[in-house]
């Protein structure tokens, strides 16, 4: 029997580039076009600096790095070395513990190995060191670990392998029309999959990544003087850089925005296709497939709820609560498979065993599939309100009461009371919040419920991608006196 083919490594498809076309742009870092020869030159240069650090084989390294060019090339020479790394901060050390610290403020970690990475070792020389050899990687071979970005606040340790970012690498290529054009601008951080696969993709197509400085204050809107043509962000952030656009801000006609993470609201879709772009694209994905679904937002004028079509080969299925596919058109829970998917959670079995069955992953999603392939989720298995023997979704009574005058952002979630499970609706507003009017809505789409209790909060809870933690929600008003009229005040 023939021995499987090596799967390469990170680095091989940026090389092959540089051999091809030495003087193309690979990199905006800061402002400065990098070509894929200088580029090539700089991962040689730090992969021979960490190298020489001695880290043991078969380590597992978290990069915490500040800058991120330097961060990207110490990602790559991990993968040379044939390291398993995860990039990640302080807090995360907990979830992703790792045997070795790559990182440029050392006095931030402590209780770790550490190794200290230079911003220096870009510039200095590194011919005193020898040049390293690359190896062949397995397909099964680890080389990243993502923590997932989940709502119920236990991340878990997502493995992808080389062969599955080499399988990712041919798929998304195509899903996203990359090619020696393209320059992409992704605001997707280096913990997340998204932040990591879609520049190797661009940098496997030719192209050109830009890398985002994202600072607290920091206009979004600025990254776009970038002339980026590929947009990819998360819903929260695309709010933020709509909200940032100066009134005189003129619209790139050749720009695409994907919007990933979580539900893109009927009202932001429509002011960015007005005043952003309108090739603006919705994304469903996870770190543990990849991209699931696209669609042109504007589709969703006519499906509110629409997720995307779903991307060939993936496969997506409905099933009920005894695991059988249910007829098109039927709500159910979501599971999905495709080539370069995930088959674990590291250190975790139960979690492995609750989310990866029969070849299937099942993420939690409730979901509704068209006889287009068109997918359109209505909430999480886990989030279902049980009211009553009803059994309801939060964002189908989100879609119901939007609109409400004076609503800025609102979340719905379950109460435990004595009397059984009861809908809660958290709202931020302003001063003009018809409050008569969220009550009349409510009433109106579900009358055989029972009333809903109304909260005033200053903001809603939400995680990295913009999805809201419903179950925090839920220890938020558990102490205090639950009253429709007036709305409860919460801090």
């Amino acid at each position: 029997m023939s021995k499987p083919f090596p799967s390469v490594s990170l680095y091989d498809p940026i090389l092959y580039q540089s051999r091809q076309n030495p003087h193309a742009i690979a990199v905006v870092a800061s402002a400065v076009n990098l070509s894929y020869g200088e580029f090539c030159a700089h991962i040689e240069k730090v992969t021979r600096y960490v190298h020489h650090a001695g880290i043991p084989a078969g380590s597992r390294v978290m990069i915490f790095v500040d800058n991120l060019y330097l961060h990207w090339l110490l990602t790559i020479a991990l993968s040379r070395l044939g390291l398993v790394s995860a990039s990640g901060t302080p807090k995360d050390l907990e979830h992703l513990a790792p045997d070795v610290v790559l990182t440029d403020t050392p006095a931030k970690i402590s209780g770790y190995k550490l190794v200290e990475a230079s911003v220096d070792w870009i510039s200095k020389p590194a011919d005193h060191l020898p040049p390293f050899e690359d190896r062949d990687h397995p397909p099964e071979a680890q080389a990243r670990i993502i923590l997932s970005s989940g709502t119920t606040g236990t991340p878990k340790r997502a493995l992808l392998t080389y062969g599955l970012i080499h399988r990712r690498n041919k798929q998304q290529i195509g899903d996203y029309a990359l090619g020696p054009h393209s320059r992409l601008l992704n605001t997707m951080g280096m913990s997340s999959v998204a932040g990591v696969v879609l520049p190797l993709n661009c940098w496997s197509a030719g192209g050109t990544v830009i890398l985002p400085v994202l600072r607290p204050g920091r206009p979004l809107f600025r990254l776009l003087r970038t002339q980026p043509n590929i947009v990819f962000l998360s819903t929260a952030q695309l709010e933020e850089l709509i909200k940032g656009l100066p009134d005189d801000f003129v619209a790139p006609t050749e720009m695409r925005v994907y919007a990933a993470g979580s539900a893109l609201p009927q009202k932001l879709n429509r002011e960015a296709r007005l005043r952003l772009t309108q090739k603006l694209f919705l994304c469903y994905g996870s770190t543990e497939i990849g991209t699931v679904a696209l669609a042109p937002a504007n589709h969703s004028d006519a499906q509110p709820r629409l997720t995307g079509y779903v991307v060939p080969p993936v496969q997506v299925e409905i099933i009920d609560e005894h695991g059988k596919q249910v007829p098109n058109g039927t709500i159910g829970q979501v599971r999905i498979r495709a080539e370069g998917q995930v088959e674990l959670y590291l250190d975790d079995p139960e979690a492995t065993a609750q989310n990866f069955r029969d070849g299937w992953f099942y993420p939690g999603d409730l979901g509704v599939l068209g006889k287009n392939a068109d997918l359109s989720l209505v909430g999480r298995v886990r989030e279902l309100m049980n009211i009553g023997g009803v059994k309801l979704a939060p964002e189908i009574v989100e879609q119901a009461i939007s609109g409400t005058a004076g609503i800025t952002d609102m979340a719905v979630f379950s109460i435990e009371t004595p009397a059984g499970v009861r809908p809660g609706v958290a709202v931020v507003a302003t001063g003009d919040f018809a409050e008569a009017e969220l009550t009349q809505r409510y009433r109106a789409a579900f009358p055989a419920l029972p009333a809903i209790t109304i909260f005033r909060l200053d903001s809603i809870p939400r995680n990295d991608m913009g999805k809201i933690m419903r179950s925090q929600l839920a220890a938020m008003v558990a102490g205090p006196a639950r009253s429709t009229e007036p709305a409860a005040k919460l801090h």
